[in-house]
């Protein structure tokens, strides 16, 4: 049989931590398939799969981090449409930011969070990717006139709204798991989308009402995610906790202990697999 190469037990200090994750500077777990299964010969299945996970930590130990580039693209593009819903900004500065940096940056650090095994950063950054060029395409259409004169462009980006809020509520209630700085993005951009939708099935003004105030919790959120990236990115250049984001509202591993006493399982290694790369920022 081949040989299983075990990470070293002492933390790098470059090691990447994910997305949501409390801990910045230190090597963090990742995903493994831990259900009892055909194990490495002469190794039980539990045991073979801590040993693959040691070993996807010892191989990705070098891998940047997405996550700093991902929040900052975020939280500008938020922050100039926000700046325009609140009657600050002009209309349309934003769509090459939606374009280019909260569409195609963002995307591109859910794609390598995809490779990072991070299904939470993936998840979300992807999914916000898309968001923004789904935003500015509709937006530019509606400007070159490809769309019929008689569409209702408020309500429609009003439903888009309602979609992503979707989204956003299962999101943040797995923020729940990470970070509390990274909950604060997930529960200020909840309240920024239940007013933008309101506001759009409304009276869709820049500057007045709903979509005013919509306005000033989008930059809240914009704020919240770029000290997020901030963070990430100088924690890891310090290799220091030197920006705190909080330990996460829920511990995950009391949350195990619990479902395992209330299932009456001998151990949670044995009866489900576990994102454990996801639980750290």
């Amino acid at each position: 049989m081949n040989s299983v190469p075990i990470a070293s037990a002492t933390p790098d200090p470059r090691a990447r931590a994910p997305y949501g994750s409390s801990q910045t500077v230190e090597s963090s777990m990742y995903s493994v398939d831990a259900r009892p299964a055909v194990g490495a010969a002469g190794m039980p299945a539990a045991s073979s799969a801590r040993a693959a996970a040691d070993d996807v930590d010892h191989r990705r130990s070098d891998l940047a981090d997405p996550a700093a580039l991902g929040l900052a693209a975020f939280a500008a593009t938020t922050f100039v449409l926000s700046a325009h819903n609140a009657g600050w900004a002009p209309d349309l500065a934003w769509v090459g930011l939606a374009l280019f940096y909260g569409g195609l940056a963002q995307l591109l650090a859910g794609m390598w969070d995809f490779r990072n095994n991070n299904t939470f950063g993936a998840t979300a950054f992807s999914t916000y990717g898309a968001f923004w060029f789904s935003l500015a395409s509709f937006i530019l259409f509606v400007e070159l006139g490809v769309f019929p004169a008689s569409l209702d462009v408020s309500e429609g980006l009003g439903w888009f709204l309602v979609a992503f809020f979707i989204f956003n509520t299962y999101a943040m209630l797995g923020s729940l798991f990470l970070a509390k700085a990274t909950l604060a993005v997930f529960v200020t951009l909840e309240v920024t989308l239940l007013l933008l939708f309101v506001g759009f099935f409304k009276d869709n003004t820049a500057g007045v009402g709903w979509t005013a105030v919509g306005g000033y919790f989008g930059v809240v959120t914009a704020v919240c995610a770029w000290y997020n990236s901030a963070a990430v990115l100088i924690n890891r250049a310090a290799t220091v906790h030197f920006m705190p984001v909080g330990a996460p509202v829920v511990d995950k591993e009391k949350l195990r202990a619990w479902h395992s006493r209330r299932k009456n399982v001998p151990s949670v290694d044995d009866t489900y697999t576990s994102d454990k790369r996801d639980s750290s920022v």
